[in-house]
This record gives structure tokens, C-alpha cells and sequence, in this order.
């Protein structure tokens, strides 16, 4: 679906860039930038733009657990709850692939814990991930 080393093994996301929390807001052109390799994503002009499966910039950085661009993408007003592809939300994504710690933003800006995607539950989803599975 995603990786962060889609664009020949190169990544744009360091693990300095995701622990800036006191780093200053950025516009939603700025953390699109981030995303070049996507060809999909470049074309999108808001933070409620939508891809052709339904995921916006805020189901991508949660996927691929970029923290500071989903709090960013939260601050400048993207949809906690917004439903992408498989009727999943960004803090599914999160969840699933074992970002803990970018599921704090989505809970943080309200989003609902009891969610359910077309396939489960948000629990179901977060047992399945990576995280849950290493312990």
C-alpha cells in the first residue's frame, strides 16, 4: 500500500522529523512536499482532499506513522474520523500498523475509539498490528 521507502530505498521521514513536537506548524502545501514520491498525493489542494480510494494526506502519514505530519495535518483542520478506503479511518491505520505513537493525535483531536471500518472493530484492527504481535 505504502512505504516510506517507496522512492528507491530514499526516505524523507527521519526519526528527528518525527519527534518534533515544539517544531512550528506548517501549511498543508509544506507536508504535501513531503510526499513527492506519490504521484497521487501531489495533486491534492486541501487538507479534506480526497485520493481515488477515498485516503487523504492524514490516511497516509497515519499509515506510514509520520507523526508530526498527522498532527500537523489535525491542527490545519483534516477529518479525525473521515472514513478512506476499506471505510477505514486514520487512527485505524495507526493502529494497525503499530504506530503507537502517532494513535495519540487522532484520540487527542476526539477521534472514536468505536469506529467500526467495513471489516472490524478498531480493537480487531489494533490486535492484528505489528506492535501487539512483538510482546
Amino acid at each position: 500500500m505504502y512505504s516510506a521507502t517507496a522512492w528507491g530505498g530514499k526516505t524523507t521521514f527521519t526519526r528527528a522529523a518525527l519527534n518534533c513536537h515544539d517544531a512550528p506548524r506548517r501549511t498543508f502545501e509544506e507536508i504535501r512536499a513531503g510526499y513527492a514520491g506519490h504521484w497521487d498525493l501531489c495533486e491534492l489542494a486541501s487538507v479534506t482532499d480526497r485520493r481515488s480510494d477515498d485516503d487523504t494526506l492524514l490516511h497516509v502519514a497515519a499509515f506510514l506513522g509520520v507523526e508530526r505530519d498527522v498532527r500537523d495535518l489535525l491542527a490545519l483542520g483534516a477529518v479525525v474520523d473521515g472514513k478512506g478506503d476499506l471505510g477505514h479511518t486514520p487512527l485505524h491505520y495507526a493502529a494497525m500498523r503499530g504506530h503507537l505513537d502517532v494513535v495519540s493525535a487522532p484520540l487527542a483531536a476526539g477521534a472514536n475509539l468505536y469506529f467500526r471500518t467495513s471489516l472490524a472493530k478498531l480493537l480487531q484492527i489494533a490486535l492484528r498490528g505489528p506492535a501487539i504481535r512483538r510482546l
